[in-house]
């Protein structure tokens, strides 16, 4: 269970970096 959450965590991590860096191209 742990292991799943840790794997959620880094891919939603991904997932908001790649938001962020597309916010800031947008701009």
């Amino acid at each position: 269970l742990t292991e799943n959450v840790v794997q959620n965590g880094k891919i939603s991590n991904k997932i908001g970096k790649s938001l962020a860096f597309a916010n800031s191209y947008s701009l």
